[in-house]
């Protein structure tokens, strides 16, 4: 019953990712499906026991990602926040340039080395003994409103009912 993630990123010597790649024809939620059956005690799970993020992807669909042990229906996309501050914004073009796929371009602001190791040290919690991490808008929203925290400056994240804003808050503080 052996196992092998398409993709492992090690930091250090320590499994800390893994990403499940799929032809642009095979659904994402099969990689998904792929992922949470290879963390199954019957196949891989001792392998899991570093790692932070597992991801899924193809050259349609982008990158899926969520944490250890996450049901299906709640991995997330890791897209571009268009309303972002014109620093940031200016940043992540300079990051782009030259990628081009929905893939690609979600790997490259996804596992930025300062970015990966900034969501694995900093936006990962423990929320009644469940594991999560953030979603874009989130962590966006959160590196927006440190911003403005340490120039001394008020602000406003807008939220919906169930969108996060107790992680959100979390994360800020």
């Amino acid at each position: 019953h052996t196992k092998r993630p398409d993709i492992v990123l090690y930091v250090n010597g320590i499994a800390l990712v893994t990403l499940e790649l799929k032809r642009s024809y095979v659904a994402v939620s099969e990689g998904i499906r792929q992922t949470i059956g290879n963390q199954s005690p019957q196949f891989i799970r001792p392998f899991f026991t570093t790692v932070q993020l597992v991801m899924v992807g193809n050259d349609v669909k982008g990158l899926s990602y969520a944490v250890i042990e996450t049901p299906e229906k709640y991995w997330t996309t890791w897209r571009l926040i268009t309303d972002i501050d014109p620093g940031t914004r200016a940043q992540i073009d300079q990051e782009l340039a030259g990628v081009e796929g929905p893939l690609d371009k979600a790997l490259v602001l996804l596992a930025a080395k300062h970015r990966l190791l900034e969501i694995v040290h900093d936006f990962i919690v423990f929320d009644a003994g469940i594991k999560k991490s953030c979603r874009p808008n989130q962590y966006f929203g959160v590196k927006a409103s440190q911003a403005r925290v340490k120039r001394r400056e008020g602000g406003i994240i807008w939220h919906t009912q169930g969108s996060g804003k107790s992680l959100t808050m979390v994360w800020l503080a």
